[in-house]
């Protein structure tokens, strides 16, 4: 409450003022009811990132963007000393978004951009904006799709299973798949993990077709969700 008390004033907000009070109180306990899964006008999906893991040197990755409008489908270049570097990026419409598509066919258009932009085996990282349960592998289990983009049968569909059956279907092998909502990537992709690691707050906020916010957190307060884990939820 101190920190929110301290940004208030700098907005030139009352934290005295009867409803700024109300308001606060009110999100924080919508939030804490979310945290320990009882009912809530939120949603808290936990992310299990890890800001600690290593960065894999010397390889070609898939750094694809499924937004609410546009799927945008980057390689991503990774030197041994650690540095990256954005060899190409293409946007495209997102499947369904001009359309019903089938879940297959959402799949495997993916897999498809995929394999056209950054071929091979290489590792592919998902940032995903509709709402879906995050497991602590990192798969996506989607829970439906929304904005203007129609999917039919995808509701409890795991993401990286949908687009690794897709490279089986067009006779590529499966490639290594981590997803991530795309409100927590927008957060650990603005600081180094470092940073985040070590800065006392930090929040990810995606104002776009739908508007969602982000912190860090550890797991080991979230009931339900690997207590006592150590890992870092976004």
């Amino acid at each position: 409450m101190t920190e929110a008390r301290e940004l208030l004033g700098r907005l030139g907000m009352d934290w005295n003022h009867e409803d700024c009070r109300a308001l606060i109180k009110n999100f924080t306990e919508e939030m804490e009811a979310a945290r320990r899964q009882e009912a809530s006008s939120l949603s808290v999906i936990p992310s299990y990132l890890d800001l600690k893991e290593d960065i894999y040197g010397d390889e070609s990755v898939a750094s694809v963007d499924a937004g609410g409008t546009n799927l945008r489908v980057a390689r991503v270049d990774f030197g041994s000393d650690g540095k990256r570097e954005i060899v190409s990026m293409k946007k495209y419409p997102m499947p369904g978004r001009d359309g019903a598509v089938s879940s297959d066919e959402f799949f495997d258009r993916i897999a498809g951009l995929i394999t056209e932009n950054v071929p091979g085996e290489g590792r592919i990282g998902i940032s995903f904006a509709y709402k879906g349960e995050i497991t602590p592998e990192r798969d996506y289990i989607i829970c439906g799709m929304c904005k203007e983009v129609e999917v039919t049968g995808i509701s409890g569909k795991s993401l990286a299973k949908g687009i690794g059956d897709a490279f089986e279907r067009a006779g590529l092998p499966r490639r290594p798949i981590n997803t991530v909502n795309d409100t927590a990537a927008s957060l650990i992709g603005s600081v180094s993990g470092k940073e985040l690691e070590n800065c006392c707050a930090a929040v990810g906020l995606v104002l776009g077709t739908g508007y969602n916010i982000c912190y860090r957190e550890q797991t080991g307060h979230i009931r339900g969700y690997l207590v006592g884990s150590g890992h870092d939820v976004v």
